[in-house]
């Protein structure tokens, strides 16, 4: 078992958890209007401006490639979704892995349906991801944490209880 902690694309704050861990109980809403922007042969879900996920999924631009794990987990779980690019990736490149995807936006999830993951093998739900961490009792192999609304990202993400509580 080990444990990375990466800060995922330049300047941009994502982080990626990768571990072991981690109830849907609390359901909260994003707090920003999410819409969908198209620019060239691409699709971007826009939070308050800031994009969160590319249609159709690219490794050649964007953060989201470094979401990713090196390894093929069996278990995944995605603490945010957006529009599901991660997943995505992740499915192209491990086509066996179950996921599970949370998201505090019942318009990001739609999305994400819409662009593909309707028809996968990835389980999403509407939740509260911190709700899910302190709760939850299945296992993973990866856990990504993707945890923005909009430009906001919650500090919360880096408390100790919070790392500790996926590491369980």
């Amino acid at each position: 078992r080990w444990y990375e902690f990466r800060v995922a694309g330049v300047n941009s704050g994502e982080i990626g958890c990768f571990g072991t861990s981690s109830q849907w109980v609390r359901i909260s809403k994003s707090m920003n209007k999410i819409i969908v922007e198209k620019k060239d042969n691409y699709d971007f879900l826009m939070n308050d401006g800031i994009p969160h996920s590319v249609n159709p999924p690219t490794e050649d631009f964007g953060y989201w490639k470094y979401i990713v794990p090196d390894f093929c987990p069996k278990r995944a779980l995605f603490l945010g979704v957006g529009g599901g690019t991660a997943i995505q990736l992740l499915l192209k490149k491990c086509p066996k892995v179950e996921i599970i995807g949370v998201d505090n936006s019942e318009e990001a999830l739609k999305i994400a349906e819409e662009w593909g993951l309707r028809n996968s093998v990835a389980t999403l739900y509407l939740a509260d991801a911190y709700e899910l961490v302190k709760s939850e009792v299945m296992k993973y192999d990866f856990i990504a944490i993707n945890l923005f609304d909009g430009a906001n990202f919650s500090f919360m993400t880096l408390s100790p209880v919070f790392i500790d509580r996926c590491k369980e």
